[in-house]
C-alpha cells in the first residue's frame, strides 16, 4: 500500500508540528496532544514513575513554536489536532499534515457519519472517545472510484450490498478502511479521528486558520 511509507512521518508531523527543513531555527514546545507532558514523580524507594496525561477537545496543552531565528511561526505549520477538531463541523475532514498527495486529516466525530467509499486503502486512528465503523461491500462494482482517484467520496445513502461487519475502536486503536468497501462511522460520544488518506474531494485545507501565526 503506497500510503504506508509515509504513515510514521505524517503522524510525527501531525502530532509534533515540526517542519523538517527548518528544525534548527526554532524550539518546539509540544504537548503531543496531551494535556501535559509526561509527568515524572519519585516513589518512596526513589524510583521515577512516568504518568501520561491524555488530551481531549476540552482539555489539552496546545504547545507552540518559539522562534530562535529571523522567521515567523507560521513558516513551521504548527497546529494542534484537538484545537482543530474543537472548531470543526461534525465529520469535516481538515488536513493537518501533508506530504505530496498523502495527508493526515483531523475529524470531529459526532453521531453517525455519511457513508463513504474509496478506491485505495485508508486508516482511521482514534485519538479521543470511541467510534464504531460499519462496512458494506457494494453490490454495484462501479460505486467505488477508480484506484487512481485520490481520496474517498461521499455516498448519498447507505449502499446495497453484502454486510462485511463492524469494528469498535477506542482511543489508540487504528482501523483499516479497505479499498472498495463502503464505510460509515458512528460515534456515541464526542470523539476525534486522524484519517490517513490521499488529498481528495472530501479533504479541506485551512492552513491559515489552523496554524500558529
Amino acid at each position: 500500500m503506497r500510503l504506508k511509507s509515509y504513515f510514521l512521518w505524517l503522524l510525527f508531523i501531525c502530532l509534533d508540528g515540526r517542519h523538517y527543513p527548518r528544525m534548527k531555527r526554532a524550539v518546539f514546545h509540544t504537548g503531543l496532544g496531551y494535556n501535559s507532558d509526561c509527568q515524572q514523580r519519585k516513589t518512596g524507594g526513589g524510583a521515577m514513575t512516568i504518568t501520561t496525561a491524555f488530551g481531549s477537545i476540552d482539555n489539552y496543552d496546545k504547545g507552540g513554536v518559539e522562534i530562535t531565528g529571523d522567521e515567523e511561526a507560521k513558516d513551521y505549520l504548527f497546529s494542534n489536532m484537538f484545537e482543530v477538531a474543537g472548531k470543526a463541523r461534525p465529520w469535516e475532514r481538515i488536513v493537518v499534515a501533508k506530504n505530496l498527495e498523502n495527508t493526515i486529516e483531523c475529524v470531529r466525530a459526532e453521531g453517525p457519519s455519511p457513508w463513504y467509499v474509496c478506491g485505495h486503502d485508508e486508516t482511521a486512528l482514534v485519538m479521543q472517545g470511541g467510534v464504531e465503523t460499519r462496512f458494506i461491500k457494494p453490490a454495484d462494482p462501479n460505486l467505488a472510484p477508480a484506484a487512481e482517484q485520490a481520496g474517498s467520496i461521499r455516498l448519498e445513502n447507505e449502499p446495497e450490498g453484502l454486510t462485511m461487519g463492524h469494528v469498535k475502536a477506542q482511543r489508540g486503536h487504528l482501523v483499516l478502511l479497505p479499498a472498495g468497501a463502503a464505510y460509515q462511522f458512528r460515534a456515541s460520544e464526542l470523539s476525534v479521528l486522524l484519517l490517513q488518506t490521499l488529498l481528495g474531494e472530501e479533504s479541506t485545507e485551512k492552513w491559515a486558520e489552523i496554524c500558529q501565526h
